[in-house]
Formats: structure tokens, C-alpha cells, sequence
């Protein structure tokens, strides 16, 4: 999640959502919370474009951009 390659994706994301939303620290964080939630993958029906797994990896690679960057 700290390599630059995973950085430079936590960042299009954030600059992607940032077309959206005002996005805070605080909300990219939640944002992580939530892609790490099996609930939330099932109930947004996220589960059959990426794995779970790949969703923790990139909820730290979030994690990490949001406390390093914001």
C-alpha cells in the first residue's frame, strides 16, 4: 500500500472523488472503513469487481495517502 504505484492510485482516486465531493481526511478514511466492510462489498454488490482482498490492500494504500498527504 506505501509503493509508489499504490500511492499514485490512493491519489487518482482521491483527486477522482474530489470532482464529486469536497473530500476531507476524515471522509477518505471512512471511505477505507468501508471498503474493508464484507457487508458493504455485498450490499453495493462490489464483490464481483474486485476481491476483498484487493479492497483491504487498497483501503491501506488509502489510509496511508489520506495520513501522509491531508
Amino acid at each position: 500500500p506505501t509503493s509508489p504505484e499504490a500511492q499514485a492510485v490512493a491519489k487518482r482516486n482521491f483527486e477522482h472523488g474530489q470532482l464529486l465531493q469536497t473530500l476531507t481526511k476524515e471522509k477518505v478514511l471512512q471511505n477505507a472503513l468501508l471498503l474493508r466492510d464484507k457487508k458493504f462489498g455485498e450490499i453495493s454488490n462490489a464483490q464481483h469487481v474486485i476481491s476483498h482482498e484487493v479492497a483491504c490492500y487498497m483501503a491501506d494504500a488509502m489510509e496511508y495517502f489520506a495520513n501522509n498527504n491531508l
